[in-house]
């Protein structure tokens, strides 16, 4: 059954949007459940075009059955521009969202649990999510490349000490009004909160790279904490870059 339901989008997928394939393929399903098991669907899932994951993601999830049942990882491309405001309760056990999963996906929360230790390239690019809350554990946690940014209705975020790693553009014009950050943090990428509302942030003592303008257009940063260790260093030369001194408090 998986191979006639993937064959038969391998050859009609160019017609895909005439013959509303998706219902074609969501009866299909319906009727004949009985007849596929888990790791049958979880095959067909990973061998689908990206541009068709969304769309079998929708069906799978309305017929019942969840494609990301013992996966490992919510693959790219999964929910984005899904336009159902939810909440997304990420199951424990996946350790990574990958790159634009849930890009451009209307949503009003999401929980990511201790077990995830990569959220990939613009994972949540775009989304409406307002709040964004941290399962704390042991695991490292890496934020990736323009995780979040233009996320404009996220205005609050604490990050979790699990994260040791915010890549460039991370939170860029989120819009965040506040930010705690990770107190076990080793790099802050370029750019990481280009544009955003924040007022007041400190940098932990644990820092050992901080890339260039990470707080650049933040026109309402009036208090910026940092150790005194980074004082005439590259990395304050980055970090200055787009402010003025008389913010910083050196502690």
């Amino acid at each position: 059954m998986v191979e006639l339901v993937y064959q038969l989008y391998k050859d009609h997928h160019y017609i895909f949007e005439e013959i509303n394939m998706t219902r074609y393929i969501h009866n299909l399903l319906l009727n004949h459940k009985d007849l596929i098991d888990q790791g049958e669907f979880e095959q067909l899932y990973n061998n689908t075009l990206a541009t068709f994951k969304c769309e079998l993601t929708q069906v799978l999830l309305a017929c019942g059955i969840d494609p990301f049942i013992d996966a490992k990882k919510i693959f790219n491309n999964a929910f984005n521009y899904s336009n159902e405001e939810v909440t997304y309760e990420i199951v424990p056990g996946i350790t990574e969202i990958e790159q634009c999963a849930f890009e451009g996906t209307t949503m009003n929360k999401v929980n990511i649990p201790s077990t995830v230790t990569q959220i990939g390239a613009r994972a949540f690019y775009g989304c409406s999510v307002q709040e964004v809350n941290f399962e704390s554990g042991s695991q490292e946690l890496v934020i990736g490349v323009n995780a979040f940014e233009n996320c404009t209705r996220l205005k609050n975020i604490v990050i979790p000490n699990r994260c040791k790693i915010i890549s460039p553009f991370a939170f860029r014009e989120a819009l965040l009004k506040s930010c705690k950050l990770s107190e076990n943090l080793i790099e802050l990428g370029d750019y990481a909160f280009f544009g955003t509302d924040v007022a007041e942030i400190e940098i932990p003592k644990t820092i050992k790279h901080i890339g260039k303008a990470p707080f650049h257009n933040c026109y309402y940063l009036k208090k910026l904490r940092c150790p005194e260790f980074i004082r005439g260093t590259k990395n304050q030369e980055n970090l200055m870059f787009g402010i003025t001194e008389n913010i910083i408090e050196w502690y």
